[in-house]
């Protein structure tokens, strides 16, 4: 049962307990900071969801790796100096695109994890508040190896599965409708079944990257002259990726 209030138990209660009146001043101070605590949730909030993108994207190991923390390691087969002028120039330009051909052990994924997390911070509020990209199934910032790109690709077109999270298409349409650029990270460029039809969809991805300026980076174990090859890439393809990557298109071989 409600309880009833008489006039003069409502006076009495305003009499102990007086409605608060704020200054001008007062009022302005408590809206600032309601507006931080508000800030510090919504910041909260988006890195939880990059951090979860993060992990379940980059192997464990390399959970810690992160480009202002980058140091040269011992157990990489370059020369420490070498690292060193590399980690400097990606920490100068981060959002530039590059290309990392080499064998293995020569600290390719590093450098392409380091560059894939600056990647997520920069364009954080997009990928976890961005309410259209999710409603349109967007993604500024993709990192796949390059077999399962094509592998997703392929069953997609012959309707086996969705659309990947990255194709031509979506590149185009988060430029000229968002103005978004995308980020497009591809290990292990060189273990793609070779095939008129992945290469031909390959050129294609590159060449969207190409037309609408996305931040394009690349590693694998394959020399410069294997991707010029035609016959395992479309005619075109290097042009794109070359001009995409430089000045940052290296080849490491020896110390």
């Amino acid at each position: 049962m409600l309880e009833q209030f008489d006039d003069e138990t409502i006076n009495r209660l305003l009499k102990e307990h007086p409605p608060e009146v704020l200054t001008e001043e007062e009022k302005a101070a408590r809206r600032l900071e309601w507006e931080r605590i508000k800030a510090e949730k919504l910041q909260k909030s988006i890195s939880l969801k990059t951090t979860k993108l993060w992990k379940a994207t980059v192997p464990e190991r390399y959970w810690h790796t992160s480009l202002p923390k980058l140091q040269p390691s011992e157990k990489s087969h370059m020369a420490l100096d070498k690292q060193q002028k590399i980690i400097d120039i990606m920490n100068a330009a981060p959002a530039a695109g590059y290309c990392f051909l080499s064998p293995s052990g020569w600290s390719k994924s590093t450098f392409m994890y380091a560059l894939y997390r600056d990647a997520l911070n920069r364009n954080a509020w997009d990928i976890a508040e961005n309410g259209m990209l999710r409603l349109w199934k967007l993604h500024p910032v993709v990192f796949l190896d390059a077999k399962e790109l094509m592998d997703r690709i392929q069953a997609w077109k012959i309707g086996d599965a969705d659309p990947p999270v990255v194709t031509a298409g979506k590149i185009a349409r988060l430029k000229r409708e968002f103005d978004i650029k995308t980020c497009l990270f591809i290990d292990e460029f060189e273990k793609v079944k070779k095939s008129e039809f992945r290469m031909a969809e390959m050129y294609d991805i590159i060449n969207a990257m190409y037309k609408h300026s996305g931040q394009l980076c690349i590693a694998g174990n394959l020399t410069k002259e294997d991707l010029d090859d035609k016959n395992q890439y479309l005619e075109g393809t290097f042009r794109r990726i070359e001009d995409l990557t430089t000045p940052h298109f290296w080849e490491f071989r020896g110390k």
